[in-house]
């Protein structure tokens, strides 16, 4: 091969490395648009953002799920503060796995069988129902506690910019 060929050859890799990393998202990157999309903030009781609390989730937890790059997939968060016990709650998945956890006083928990949200709130989540999620709030009335709980759903595809949704309501029992 002649040198010409090679540094074209070595240009075209690197434009393609570049398109291919443009579709690819990181966890942390993605979680930084979330919080400025949602407007995220902290409050007297609350001293963290749900942001703040994914980037410690994230030096905290090995799951492939954030700590791989993120191309052509959707990913959900559901996301909770309890004021009165002073503890965050939150679940985020993709088609392959999931991670639920709640965060307090400066540790994380994590649960396998345990799900920290309904099953049809998840489901609901995931088909991106917010309807749905709305008439069972209306139905089933809020707690005592009033919580809010953060819905998003993000969309990575080969455009580049993930699309993000989000949807907040209040807690409800069944």
């Amino acid at each position: 091969m002649k040198v010409k060929e090679v540094l074209v050859s070595i240009a075209l890799l690197m434009i393609l490395g570049a398109i291919k990393g443009n579709a690819q998202q990181s966890f942390i990157k993605i979680s930084d648009l979330v919080g400025k999309e949602t407007k995220d903030r902290k409050g007297k009781l609350k001293k963290y953002t749900f942001s703040e609390i994914r980037r410690m989730l994230y030096k905290d937890c090995n799951s492939l799920l954030l700590h791989s790059e993120i191309e052509n997939d959707t990913l959900y968060m559901l996301e909770s503060f309890g004021m009165e016990e002073q503890t965050y709650y939150g679940r985020i998945w993709n088609r392959k796995a999931a991670i639920d956890y709640k965060y307090q006083q400066h540790s994380f928990t994590y649960f396998n069988q345990l799900r920290l949200f309904d099953t049809s709130t998840i489901k609901h989540v995931q088909n991106w129902d917010t309807t749905a999620i709305s008439k069972e709030a209306e139905l089933y009335g809020p707690t005592v506690s009033g919580r809010s709980i953060y819905a998003t759903r993000v969309i990575i595809n080969n455009s580049g910019a993930p699309l993000i949704d989000n949807f907040i309501y209040n807690a409800y029992l069944k």
